[in-house]
């Protein structure tokens, strides 16, 4: 194991980057998804601009996988 001051100041470095990431982003997101023509453009190609927070994405994915697990088991369909 590698260890040292150089080692731990990466650690801070990227520590800070990450919570910077997840406080700055966010705002960001919801700035682009805001501006009309950004809608407009997403919506074009079919997709819906929403805006949620990390924490309600998770909670859409894995709402969307319950529903769709049994379908594609049933279905017998496999990644190729």
């Amino acid at each position: 194991m590698v260890s040292g001051p150089a080692v731990r100041s990466r650690s801070i470095a990227l520590s800070l980057a990450l919570a910077c990431t997840m406080l700055l982003f966010p705002q960001a997101l919801r700035a682009g998804l805001a501006d009309a023509e950004m809608q407009k453009r997403l919506k074009s190609e079919g997709a819906t601009p929403v805006g949620d927070t990390p924490a309600e994405f998770t909670a859409f994915v894995r709402q969307d996988i319950e529903r769709w697990a049994p379908i594609v088991k049933a279905s017998g369909a496999t990644p190729n």
